[in-house]
């Protein structure tokens, strides 16, 4: 389901309503208050965010007024034809913030009792054709439901997808698995493992832009698992994503991967923005040196090297100040102490000189099954 979030108030007229929704910004500005990159955020009880917000109306009384035009705030014929739009969108269900800004309980009461009156009949009628439109879109779809996130699928779902005509893929773990059963399920290949490989040799595409294409899709699915669980609605902004994530696979099966990664670049481009608008939190950021079987030797001791300036930095470096942080698995760990002792006697001195901290795991990783 495809749900938003809207301030709300029903009345006769539309200066009514926005008479009593008088405020409803309220929350928008207490978020931007406070998360603004050119104000230094106050201390908690320092500030009186009703007079604040009072202030900004009256400096900004256009923008304010902007505000509450743009939400479900009118009449029940305002309302109506907003309302049109979100399902001409195809947009399942709209959350009313009713209860924000200074109205009275029975304001609210009110405005319920008007919308479901006068609004809420013509859009019911229209649930048997959404849920047919709903279902046309899942015939043929592939879902993919990782093992790891088996325990929270929607109930109905596997019963849904079938019904509907589309594919539940299932109790996969590793990733080059689900892509074959992916490829399978089109009829593109065979089943396997190999197949899926056959097939993207076939195609000429650079298996590191697929993965890059993987990475996408993680990093979206991560975004907005986040995002709800923060109980927060997406901010990614879909038909853009989709347009560059579409340019880039077009690109990609065309044989022109620097076109590819200039539109993935651009749709992890659209997945930062979508980040930025979270609900504000505090953000640090931590500097990770991924430690792998095939940067045990030279490389790695040149990153030591800078952080204790050991030889071939026999003066200080501008960044030895900083300590490295080695993300580095056990066994990856037992390796080298097993091929490049060099590399484990810097990093010994390194810890010694307190300028590096190791970042453990699980004593062998396993590979992460989502894409």
């Amino acid at each position: 389901n495809i749900a938003l979030v809207s301030v709300f108030m029903c009345a006769r007229t539309d200066e009514e309503a926005r008479h009593k929704a008088d405020g409803a910004t309220f929350f928008q500005f207490c978020l931007r208050f406070y998360n603004s990159a050119d104000r230094a955020r106050p201390a908690p009880g320092e500030v009186d965010m009703w007079t604040e917000y009072g202030k900004w109306k009256a400096a900004n009384a256009d923008q304010a007024e902007r505000a509450l035009s743009g939400g479900l705030i009118g009449s029940p014929e305002t309302i109506r034809r907003k309302l049109r739009k979100f399902e001409a969108s195809q947009i399942d269900q709209v959350i009313l913030l009713n209860q924000a800004g200074r109205n009275t309980h029975q304001d609210i009461c009110d405005s319920l009792e008007l919308f479901a009156e006068e609004v809420m009949p013509e859009f019911h009628a229209n649930i048997p054709a959404h849920e047919a439109w709903k279902a046309d879109v899942m015939a043929g779809k592939l879902i993919v439901v990782p093992a790891a996130a088996e325990r929270v699928m929607a109930e109905g779902l596997a019963a849904r997808a079938q019904a509907d005509g589309g594919r539940l893929i299932l109790g996969l773990q590793r990733r080059p698995e689900i892509v074959a059963a992916l490829l399978a399920a089109l009829g593109e290949i065979g089943h396997g493992e190999s197949a899926a490989q056959q097939l993207i040799a076939h195609a000429n595409i650079d298996p590191h832009l697929v993965d890059d294409f993987l990475a996408l899709g993680t990093c979206y699915l991560y975004g907005e698992l986040l995002s709800r669980r923060m109980r927060y609605s997406s901010t990614v902004e879909q038909p853009r994503l989709q347009t560059h994530a579409l340019a880039a696979a077009t690109a990609a099966a065309a044989g022109d991967a620097e076109a590819a990664r200039r539109e993935l670049a651009l749709a992890f481009a659209v997945l930062v923005e979508g980040r930025g608008r979270y609900y504000p939190v505090d953000a640090s950021l931590v500097d990770l040196t991924l430690v792998a079987s095939t940067t045990l030797g030279a490389s790695l001791r040149k990153e030591l090297a800078v952080a204790v300036s050991l030889p071939p930095h026999p003066t200080p470096s501008p960044y030895s100040t900083q300590p490295i942080n080695l993300l580095i698995s056990a066994d990856v760990l037992s390796e080298m102490a097993e091929r490049e002792p060099a590399s484990l006697a810097a990093l010994r001195q390194a810890l010694d000189g307190e300028m590096v901290s190791l970042v453990g795991g699980e004593v062998d990783e396993a590979e992460l099954p989502l894409l």
